[in-house]
This record gives C-alpha cells, sequence and structure tokens, in this order.
C-alpha cells in the first residue's frame, strides 16, 4: 500500500468511527427503536471497514515479476 491508499482507509475508518459514536449517543439519549438500529449498523460498518483496512494494511505483497 501507498501513503495515499493507507491514508484513505484510515480516514475511511475514523469517519465510521464517528458514525458510530454519534449513533450510540443518540441510542442513549433518545432511546428509539430506530435509534438503537442505526446504532448497531452503525457498529457492523465500522467493524467492516476497520476489518477490510487491516486485510489491506496486511495483505501479502504481489508477487515479483519473473525474468524471463
Amino acid at each position: 500500500m501507498d501513503r495515499d491508499q493507507i491514508e484513505t482507509g484510515l480516514d475511511t475508518v475514523i469517519a465510521a468511527h464517528g458514525r458510530k459514536v454519534r449513533a450510540g449517543i443518540d441510542a442513549a439519549a433518545c432511546g428509539t427503536r430506530s435509534d438503537w438500529k442505526e446504532l448497531h449498523e452503525a457498529e457492523d460498518a465500522y467493524l467492516d471497514a476497520r476489518e477490510a483496512f487491516l486485510a489491506e494494511v496486511f495483505a501479502s505483497p504481489p508477487a515479483a515479476p519473473r525474468d524471463r
């Protein structure tokens, strides 16, 4: 991964975490069924973004081209 890819992936994870935190605050403050549903969806989206970022960071490097 190059620096731009890492920054973009990290920004995606940070944004997803922010949405999760805000949804948690809304759910705790309002307590409606839809708030709790949005919280669970935001948590799932955060975990998906985090896993995708980590998979990309720790992916095996591409194979070196073979000499002919």
